[in-house]
Parts: structure tokens; C-alpha cells; sequence
């Protein structure tokens, strides 16, 4: 790892392991960025120049040192990840944002940490978790819903615990934004490893058919210890976490996004909360509601540590109704040696994707996990169907929403 650097970040000083982990990272993503982001690439290319200044490079260290702290130990994905959207929180209001070239991201880090006034960028990469705001996301439910429609009822309530601005359950209920298509496939792989992606054009049919017609829901809830829409300050932050760099050109994507923060539907609620912590007696009472027919978790549990992770399953499950469900999507895989552990992936987008997986713990199946989609991105726009017993549910699941 070494040869990334023209000359050391300090006058002999030893590079830290923090920083060639970082430095690695960069390297991957300026050629592999998810989505193939050239905003990502640009800056992932520009962290790497700015750590062959000692000054920098000590910045840079001091922050991944009290992540550290805070945190406990985390991957290298996740420091480059929180980089980012700290970086993005600094520079959204700037017209010329996204930037195209590498000399202009370097100068915005530059003049970032430059500014000794300027403290937001380090409290947002050491205290702020990634607000996840990806509402296209939200489709795995939604499918998960109406292929068990029969089973869950008319107007199902459905608790989302991390749902940074609720856009999640917003896009649910929305008449006006209606999720993307999706491709239904099967992947296989030849004798020299190489993947092949089949779309079942049947599969494919039936899933959008589903998706277009709606399930209408009843109270909906999401939690979130982010203060919301009565917070500024956090709404910047969510919208930091929304979109990667040459995303905010697509306009189709931000008309959505404020067009979500727009709507107010009575059904759809909020409440400021760190769920692993909160009382469960004081949110009953503010939420009329004892216990939840769906209880969702989206791309939060990757940034938690395993007794956050624990206290957080332990409280659905005594919010979810006996024949409910909970719902974890994340870039995870359920544990072949122990199916009652999840395992969370440190590089997200490496080694051709396929890392984002939906998983149900089914309470009318003695609360037993069991995976049911896994997705090319976290954008989810391909999944394929884990299960024959998936694929059956799928098929059998009645068009007519309940």
C-alpha cells in the first residue's frame, strides 16, 4: 500500500494502519465506485492526494482516531462512506456541485479543513451515523407485503425504526411517487467463475404488477433518533446520505425527494427516538398502538455493534403483532454455520455486488430468519428470489391489493 503515497505524511513519521486502510479504500473506489459514480471516483481520488499532505493526513488521522473511539472498530468502506457524506453536507448548496474534476474536490477538502470555524464536517463524520434515505429501497417491503396480503389483512400498520426523514413509508403510502421497476433474475456461473443474469419475464411481470397496485396501509410509524422536519440541521444531513454525488443530476431523483418531504399524510407518523434505548411504555401511549403487523429495519443495522443490533431485535419483537413480521434489509448475509445470525459486510459494492439482502424473521414461524431477496445494489433495481417457497409466494400472491 506504500507506493499510494508520492512522499510520508510526516517528516519519517509512520503511516498508521487507519490511514493505509483509508488509502486503500480511495484506491478501489476511484475505480470501482458503487453505481459507478464519477463524483465518487473524482473524490476518492482527491482524499488520496490530500493524504500526501502531512498536515491533512494528520487531520485525517486525529477524525479516524475518535471514530475509533466512538465507534469501535469499523471498515474502511464505512470511514470512506462517512467521508463522503460529511464532505456532501459542506458542499450541496454549491451550484457547481457535483464537482468533475479531481483539482475541485481537493480544494473543497482543502478549504473544509482549513477553516478552523468550520466544525460541522468533524461532528458530522464522528457523531452523525449515515441517515439512510434511499425510499426506492422501500419496494422489498412493500413486494414482501402483498405476496403475504392475504395473511396480514386490509390497511397493515408498519413500524420503521431508523427511517432518518420517513421517506421509506411516505413512498409506501404515496399515491404520486410509485416505486421503480424491477427485474426479477436468476444468476448462475459458469466454470471459470464468470456470472450470468437470466430476468425471468414472468417473475418480473408478476413483482411490478404487484408493486403497481398499492397496498393500502393503515398507521404507519417511523422512528428515528434524527429530529426530522423540525430540525434544519438534520433534514441537510439526511439529504448528505440520499444521493451519491452525480446522482443529484438526475432531476427525476430530487423532484421525488422534496416532493416526499412535502406530503403529510394523516396515517404516516414520526417519532424522535434511539430505539435500542427508548421506553416502550411512553411510545405506546404516543403511538395509540401496541404492537405492529411489520416492523422494518432498512441499512441501519450495519452501523451498529452487536449489543445495539440485540437490544434493537429484542424490542420489535415485542412491538410485532404474534403473526407479524420483521423485516431487516441490509448488506448482510444470514450465518450457514448459525441461520439465527446475521452477518454484515464490510465492502458493500466488491466483488460484483449481490451483497443487499432482504431478511424475515417470521413470528408465526417461532421467529425463525430466513432469507428472501438479494439485490444487486442498494439501489434495487434487479433481485433474485432466494427460495422456491419464495418464488411460489410470489406467484400465488392475488393482483388486487388488499
Amino acid at each position: 500500500m506504500m507506493e499510494v503515497f508520492e512522499d510520508q505524511p510526516g517528516d519519517g513519521q509512520q503511516i498508521s494502519q487507519d490511514i493505509l486502510d483509508l488509502a486503500e479504500e480511495c484506491l478501489e473506489q476511484s475505480i470501482n465506485a458503487p453505481q459507478n459514480d464519477e463524483g465518487i471516483k473524482s473524490f476518492s481520488r482527491a482524499v488520496l492526494r490530500l493524504l500526501n499532505f502531512p498536515e491533512y493526513a494528520a487531520q485525517i488521522e486525529f477524525l479516524l482516531e475518535n471514530l475509533h473511539k466512538i465507534k469501535g472498530p469499523t471498515s474502511a468502506s464505512y470511514k470512506h462512506n462517512k467521508l463522503l457524506r460529511s464532505f456532501q453536507f459542506e458542499a450541496i448548496d454549491d451550484p457547481d456541485y457535483p464537482y468533475r474534476t479531481d483539482v475541485e474536490y481537493l480544494k473543497e477538502l482543502m478549504k473544509i479543513l482549513d477553516d478552523p470555524r468550520n466544525d460541522s464536517f468533524n461532528v458530522n463524520f464522528l457523531t452523525r451515523d449515515v441517515a439512510s434515505n434511499i425510499a426506492e429501497r422501500y419496494k422489498a417491503f412493500e413486494l414482501i407485503m402483498l405476496m403475504m396480503q392475504e395473511r396480514l389483512g386490509s390497511c397493515p400498520t408498519v413500524l420503521d425504526i431508523g427511517c432518518s426523514v420517513n421517506h421509506g413509508l411516505l413512498k409506501m403510502n404515496s399515491k404520486r411517487f410509485g416505486f421503480g421497476e424491477v427485474d426479477v433474475v436468476k444468476r448462475s456461473f459458469d466454470p471459470d467463475g464468470t456470472q450470468k443474469i437470466d430476468i425471468d419475464q414472468e417473475l418480473k411481470h408478476k413483482a411490478n404488477a404487484l408493486l403497481a397496485s398499492k397496498y393500502i396501509l393503515g398507521k404507519c410509524i417511523g422512528i428515528d433518533i434524527l429530529a426530522g422536519k423540525s430540525d434544519p440541521y438534520a433534514q441537510r444531513w439526511a439529504e448528505s446520505c440520499s444521493f451519491y454525488p452525480f446522482e443529484r443530476l438526475v432531476q427525476k431523483l430530487l423532484i421525488e425527494y422534496y416532493g416526499l418531504s412535502l406530503e403529510n399524510p394523516i396515517n404516516v407518523g414520526t417519532y424522535q427516538a434511539d430505539f435500542s434505548k427508548m421506553d416502550l411504555e411512553t411510545f405506546k401511549a404516543h403511538a395509540y398502538q401496541d404492537r405492529f403487523d411489520v416492523i422494518t429495519f432498512s441499512t441501519i443495522m450495519y452501523q451498529l455493534n452487536e449489543d445495539e443490533r440485540l437490544a434493537m431485535l429484542e424490542k420489535a419483537k415485542q412491538l410485532v403483532k404474534p403473526n407479524g413480521l420483521i423485516i431487516i434489509q441490509d448488506f448482510c448475509h444470514l450465518d450457514p454455520d448459525n441461520p439465527n445470525n446475521i452477518i454484515f459486510e464490510e465492502n458493500w459494492f466488491k466483488a460484483g455486488g449481490w451483497k443487499y439482502t432482504t431478511i424475515v424473521i417470521d413470528m408465526l414461524n417461532q421467529g425463525v430468519m430466513e432469507e428472501y431477496f438479494r439485490w444487486n445494489n442498494g439501489r434495487c433495481g434487479q433481485v433474485e428470489l432466494l427460495s422456491q417457497n419464495i418464488i411460489q409466494l410470489l406467484k400465488d400472491a392475488p393482483l388486487k391489493a388488499a
